[in-house]
């Protein structure tokens, strides 16, 4: 399975999500990753992340925050990061099912979003994202 992109809705908004599948194999887990204030589902940081979670068996979920989506460099509101980490959450599940187990978390003000958040899905697990090494 190749990677594949979504456009997710959020509110009146529309943001982009990019899943990769594990490298080799299936997926142990998937992890939706959440960039940091400073960055995009594109940055360097992010890539390499994706790289090297999808090579130890991970598949990856990257996304952007609708500021982001938007050119902007100025976060969003909590409550908007908050649903926007909702509505990947929620294609994720619609996309791949649920059997998998669903690890989220992000890189700094990403990482903020989800322990609240994952308190809510049932089955997953939240954290901070410190470093891959690759």
């Amino acid at each position: 399975m190749s990677a594949r992109e979504w456009k997710v809705s959020v509110g009146y908004d529309v943001t982009t999500a990019c899943y990769e599948p594990a490298t080799a194999g299936t997926d142990i887990a998937t992890f939706v990753c959440a960039h940091g204030a400073g960055g995009s589902m594109l940055d360097r940081g992010m890539l390499a992340t994706a790289a090297a979670m999808c090579a130890r068996g991970f598949g990856m979920v990257r996304y952007n925050f609708l500021y982001r989506e938007r050119k902007s460099s100025r976060p969003d509101a909590m409550p908007k990061l908050k649903d926007t980490t909702a509505a990947v959450v929620a294609r994720v599940r619609e996309e791949l099912g649920d059997p998998r187990p669903l690890l989220i978390g992000g890189r700094s003000m990403g990482e903020g979003v989800f322990p609240e958040r994952a308190a809510h899905h049932a089955g997953a697990a939240a954290g901070r994202l410190a470093e891959v090494a690759a």
